[in-house]
């Protein structure tokens, strides 16, 4: 249970980072490389291995689909912090952990896990959640500014829970929590750097003033996204066979404790249909643990 609460409490300040970083005003996407490579020197450092690459490493059978998830993540990160400067982390954790439906379907349909009734009534209950806690709150607009964004980091946020739990299930025995992430990590820095120097060295410039505030927003941000990515790996490997409930409840405490959290600490104004949402995320936690509390 422990990885359970970590998982959800640094996924949490990951979209509290973010918040600051929008509050900063800091380019996002030079925040997210230096995150990356923090994660990627991390990964090779607290293992207490000399290094993670090898030639042996390149002949496992599982080196291209881990390798093929760094895609995922610097497009989930760069959507996730897009949408944090545009619509708020409250908004942007909703979309980003409501996309429980993704990797629990699969989960359900490939791996042949099954749910409660309870737990699925849960999971319908934060999807109408969802929509409350990102509806804007002036009448007549049906969808925020930013709903592409939202709708972005709901897929992208998704894809990466299931590519996770599909490279466990079928790879687990094969390679380490530790090995996995911070090859990931290493692509997604690169293509992040990639990324930067041909598509937005111009959009998003950085000034001299700003680059210690970039480097220390993105080592920490580095920090926590590591340990964020190591808690949720070891809790798919403690829960196998019930990820679909883990993914389900994982994401509805990050939800739950990132909009408090951002309420407090940077004042985000909630309207009132969000906070109706907040309440049924809570139901919906209720609904998913009903068999371990009863």
């Amino acid at each position: 249970m422990i990885w359970l609460f970590s998982s959800i409490a640094a996924s949490s300040g990951l979209f509290l980072i973010f918040k600051w970083v929008s509050h900063r005003n800091l380019p996002v996407l030079p925040v997210i490389i230096v995150n990356y490579f923090t994660c990627f020197l991390t990964g090779n450092l607290l293992p207490g291995k000399p290094h993670i690459f090898h030639a042996e490493l390149f002949q496992n059978q599982w080196i291209v689909p881990v390798l093929s998830m760094g895609f995922l993540f610097i497009a989930g990160f760069l959507t996730m912090g897009m949408a944090t400067h545009k619509n708020g982390a409250a908004p942007a954790s909703v979309a980003s952990k409501m996309s429980v439906v993704v990797p629990a379907l699969l989960a359900i349909v490939f791996f042949g896990e099954k749910l409660l009734l309870w737990q699925i009534i849960g999971i319908v209950i934060s999807l109408i959640a969802v929509f409350l806690m990102v509806e804007p709150q002036e009448e007549g607009k049906r969808m925020h500014g930013g709903f592409w964004l939202l709708i972005a980091v709901f897929l992208t946020s998704g894809a990466v829970d299931a590519g996770l739990n599909a490279i466990e299930h079928f790879y687990g025995e094969e390679t380490d929590v530790y090995t996995t992430s911070t090859l990931i990590f290493g692509v997604a820095g690169i293509l992040g750097t990639l990324l930067y120097i041909f598509k937005f060295r111009h959009t998003e410039s950085l000034a001299k003033s700003d680059v210690k505030s970039v480097v220390i927003s993105g080592i920490v941000l580095g920090l926590v996204n590591y340990f964020s990515l190591i808690a949720m790996l070891a809790c798919i490997e403690n829960y196998a066979g019930k990820t679909a409930w883990f993914f389900a409840v994982n994401n509805i405490g990050v939800v739950t404790l990132s909009s408090i959290l951002a309420a407090l600490i940077f004042r985000e104004k909630h309207h009132k249909g969000a906070y109706i949402g907040l309440a049924l995320a809570l139901v919906a936690l209720l609904c998913m643990n009903i068999d371990a509390i009863f």
